[in-house]
């Protein structure tokens, strides 16, 4: 849905070219396809079209006046690839950041592939199969970035900019830094 169709051409045998196509009375493509008179299909799929499967036929004619309409010719239409970023706790240097992921969904269904697309988010990385960010942050900052995933049939998406908020770790220093203190005696820090 709402990616661009390659451009497939339909064949035929036999006849005396140029050969004309078109859609008989009653057969469709998705909205948003279409079937030029070379017989190419193309387009864009409509965002409007519901998923699933188009069934129609095309017919074409020969230079002679001849023509034939084809046998039921399908088309797949997949639900949009989208992806879905998880919550972004703010990250500590020096600890290992939560193991967060990345959820695609629609696209081809199978053989998702995830990639930081803008930004940078190292020394926090985004695992290519699974979507998962792991790594242990190495300075205080934001790492601004998009992530974007590849379904099967190469159609991606991309998240809008994301931010993690690396903080420094908490040190506990003392006010004075030493004492001296006898046996039996107590000593006061802050």
């Amino acid at each position: 849905l709402n990616a661009g169709y390659p451009a497939t051409p339909l064949a035929q045998t036999g006849g005396v070219g140029p050969f004309t196509w078109v859609l008989p009375t009653g057969s469709s493509l998705p909205t948003g396809l279409t079937l030029s008179s070379s017989g190419t299909i193309s387009g864009t799929i409509s965002s409007t079209t519901v998923p699933g499967t188009f069934n129609f036929t095309a017919k074409v004619t020969d230079s002679q006046g001849n023509s034939i309409v084809s046998g039921t010719i399908s088309i797949k239409v997949d639900p949009a690839l989208a992806i879905t970023p998880p919550t972004l706790p703010t990250g500590v240097v020096g600890t290992s950041y939560p193991a967060e992921t990345f959820t695609a969904t629609g696209g081809t269904g199978s053989g998702y592939a995830y990639a930081v697309a803008s930004g940078s988010m190292l020394p926090l990385v985004v695992n290519a199969g699974t979507g998962t960010i792991s790594g242990t942050p190495t300075a205080p900052g934001t790492l601004q970035f998009t992530v974007k995933v590849t379904d099967s049939a190469n159609y991606t998406a991309t998240t809008s900019t994301l931010s993690i908020i690396v903080s420094q770790s908490p040190t506990i220093t003392t006010n004075p830094t030493n004492q001296t203190v006898t046996s039996g005696n107590n000593a006061s820090f802050t």
